[in-house]
Order: C-alpha cells, then structure tokens, then sequence
C-alpha cells in the first residue's frame, strides 16, 4: 500500500496514474496478488484506490462471508 498524505487538511488532492501504476509494479516485483494507493486529506479518514479485479474480489468475498448481505 503506497500512502499519500496532505501535510495540512484539504478537501481535494489530484491523483497521478503514474501512482497506480508504479504501486501495481512494486506489488508484482514483491509477488503480491494486490496493491492500493492510499489517500489521507488531513483528517481522520483514510481512502484507498484499488483496481476493479481487486474490487471485484473484494466484493465476492464479502458476499461469501455474508451469505449475500452486504453491510
């Protein structure tokens, strides 16, 4: 996970392609299956960005875990 964080709070931050795309580089060079870019405006609340295939992943599984219920 590759973390961006405003120094001073803010209400809204441009996202770089290149971030998604050097963070889905590093993951494959450390083997791993996903990768995500984290965005911290300020506060108290973090958001990351992940790519479809893990969103869908993500996704079947918690409907997996919760027999279809989401939450």
């Amino acid at each position: 996970i590759e973390c961006k964080t405003c120094t001073s709070p803010k209400s809204s931050m441009s996202v770089k392609k290149e971030w998604l795309e050097k963070n889905k580089e590093e993951a494959f060079a450390m083997r791993r299956n996903y990768s995500a870019v984290a965005i911290d405006f300020g506060s108290s609340d973090t958001y990351y960005i992940i790519d479809e295939k893990t969103f869908l992943n993500l996704l079947k599984m918690s409907e997996n875990e919760n027999n279809g219920i989401l939450e």
